[in-house]
């Protein structure tokens, strides 16, 4: 193959464009992520990142179970995310903590707790988006980390759990 040809659609779009569209579809249907969650001390914390579409972050939200996190901390500085949604302004402040007293609250509904990222979006898209934690003293053994890394391509624990969560729990949602 030779090395000077450039992945382009076949309709003459440019790599440029390409690359747009897809990082533009990253940001509309995974918008956010949520890369470590605990329990410690009666609260919840969980970290991540998140890229506010609809308006700006500063008026985003984060919700537990469809009600807003004790304490947050966004938009917090990234770097990272905005070298690689380097045509998205927001991607350079774009990580957040968020932290939940657990004291005054049903956390895991079903097993689950539902958490969404809000930022003005259709309330429907919002949902479509939301990561779902499994509760973690109802948890099955988990595979190993080769395993793992066979079926996400990483051997990230958290990972795998919270996206098998979600796959999970949004499925029986939509079944009934």
């Amino acid at each position: 193959m030779n090395a000077d040809i450039g992945l382009s659609g076949c309709d003459g779009t440019s790599d440029g464009d390409l690359e747009v569209a897809c990082l533009n579809a990253c940001i509309t249907h995974l918008q956010w992520c949520v890369e470590s969650a605990c329990v410690k001390n009666n609260q919840l914390e969980i970290h991540g990142w998140a890229l506010a579409n609809a308006a700006p972050p500063e008026q985003a939200s984060f919700l537990l179970n469809g009600l807003p996190f004790n304490h947050v901390r966004y938009p917090l500085p990234s770097p990272d995310l905005g070298e690689i949604f380097w045509h998205t302004p927001a991607a350079q402040n774009a990580r957040f903590v968020c932290v939940a007293n657990l004291e005054t609250r049903q956390v895991y509904e079903g097993g689950f707790a539902c958490l969404e990222f809000q930022d003005g979006s259709d309330a429907e898209l919002v949902r479509q988006r939301a990561w779902y934690l499994p509760e973690q003293d109802n948890e099955l053994p988990l595979p190993s980390g080769n395993q793992i890394r066979r079926v996400i391509g990483r051997p990230d624990r958290f990972a795998y759990q919270i996206g098998g969560a979600t796959i999970f729990a949004s499925s029986a949602e939509s079944v009934g």
